[in-house]
């Protein structure tokens, strides 16, 4: 998973059946490492509306930038230039 190649892990989707399934497999994937499992954040957030950006605000700390941004099977959701634009913000100068 991502979620083992960096620091911190974000993941968003609108349904919060979703997130409670998202976290129930971090819980088993990290049981041997509190740590790890404490770098995986999951959110509610829907596309197109400013939660999806406040999901990734409230899970990364104050002043850190992200290196990466994924969108998987859901990019048809998004205003992807307004989206785009917000997910600048959120980038670190380089970032992806």
């Amino acid at each position: 998973p991502l979620a083992k190649l960096f620091r911190r892990s974000v993941g968003v989707d609108p349904s919060p059946t979703q997130i409670d399934e998202a976290r129930r497999a971090a819980d088993q994937e990290f049981s041997a490492s509190r740590e790890e499992r404490g770098r995986v954040s999951l959110e509610v957030g829907r596309a197109g509306d400013a939660s999806i950006l406040d999901a990734l605000r409230r899970a990364v700390p104050d002043g850190e930038k992200a290196d990466l941004i994924v969108v998987a099977e859901a990019l048809h959701w998004f205003d992807v230039e307004a989206f785009g634009a917000q997910l600048r913000t959120l980038l670190k100068p380089g970032g992806v």
